[in-house]
């Protein structure tokens, strides 16, 4: 198998490119922690899936307005993957390591049936 730019137009190019911009996301998050916390996993997902079809799209110049379509919506199939990917591993990361300063109720209420609430 041949492994060019336009392969990132197929279906498995597609879900190949997501992956690979979450794990560049995770590294950059890793290497380089951002000085603000505006800047989210998601809107790198967003920037690098971008980066990378605009240089498929550079790649395979002259670009027809038919290629233009199927680049575009190959981005954007890559990008909302990728944003998704980001989305569901913060989801099970943060549902598996809920706050440490959580504390249980010690005296939890007890449930009341309709049988114990009648004089």
């Amino acid at each position: 198998m041949v492994l060019t730019l336009a392969t990132l137009t197929t279906a498995a190019g597609i879900v190949a490119a997501a992956t690979a911009v979450m794990l560049l996301v995770e590294l950059a998050k890793k290497l380089a922690p951002s000085p603000s916390a505006d800047v989210s996993g998601a809107r790198l997902a967003f920037a690098f899936s971008l980066a990378l079809y605009v240089f498929a799209g550079w790649a395979s110049l002259p670009l027809t307005p038919d290629g233009a379509l199927l680049l575009f919506t190959s981005w954007l199939g890559c990008a909302v993957a990728s944003v998704g990917i980001h989305s569901t591993a913060s989801h099970v990361y943060a549902t598996a390591n809920p706050p440490k300063n959580v504390t249980a109720d010690a005296n939890p209420p007890k449930n009341v049936t309709a049988d114990e609430s009648a004089p």
